[in-house]
């Protein structure tokens, strides 16, 4: 059972059921702004950043060997019940797997041609910063509360917020959460809370050297 408002510009999603289900839900309620949101944006983002280098052949198909070789690798190790949430996402969107899973990747994929990018002198071209953060407490604020706030300065800006979205999930086996997201963007996104109060901000660094594929993947984590 899933609950759908539509806002100037922002979606309210309720979706309640398994990981399966609730994908299904997303993906079916807002299978067109899904098109205009970040999940094109991402899936297309290795060529344009490869293109320069590369020329638009060149891009293409090292696109498709990185996903072929890694990005799959990375989609293997997300847990089953995260493989059928997007699985279900795809459907419910009318898209081909294959873009749900380019997009989802993307996060650790980047990261870890970055590391070796800086490794070679910046031979691929990337953001000079990642999300920014505030946090105060105590006699830092006028009552004395604990406020924390974060700005989602990540690529994508003008996708991101084409179609933003706050999305309740009720899993079935699971504590209830809350994300603050954008459309196509499963389970908690980047910015989310929990029903035990327990908040989540990913933040991405853009400037290490020794990044590795394993372990858990962002979007899973």
């Amino acid at each position: 059972m899933s609950n759908y408002l539509k806002f100037k510009n922002f979606h309210v999603l309720n979706l309640k059921g398994s990981d399966e289900e609730m994908g299904f839900q997303h993906g079916k309620l807002l299978k067109e702004p899904i098109q205009r949101g970040p999940i094109p944006y991402f899936k297309k983002y290795l060529p344009r950043a490869f293109r320069p280098l590369l020329g638009e052949k060149g891009a293409q198909t090292v696109q498709y060997l990185l996903h072929q070789v890694t990005g799959k690798k990375l989609f293997r190790s997300f847990p089953e019940h995260i493989q059928a949430h997007m699985k279900a996402l795809a459907e419910g969107a009318e898209l081909p797997l294959q873009d749900i899973v380019e997009a989802f990747v993307l996060p650790d994929l980047f990261l870890w041609l970055v590391s070796r990018s800086n490794k070679a002198q910046n031979l691929l071209p990337a953001p000079q910063m990642g999300c920014s953060t505030i946090f105060a407490q105590g006699q830092a604020t006028p009552e004395g509360s604990m406020y924390h706030a974060r700005n989602l300065d990540y690529m994508g800006v003008g996708h991101w917020d084409q179609e933003q979205c706050i999305i309740f999930y009720h899993p079935d086996q699971s504590m209830p959460y809350v994300s603050v997201t954008s459309a196509g963007i499963p389970l908690g996104g980047v910015t989310a809370m929990n029903e035990a109060g327990l908040t989540l901000a990913v933040h991405q660094h853009l400037s290490s050297l020794n990044v590795e594929l394993g372990g858990t993947p962002i979007g899973v984590a």
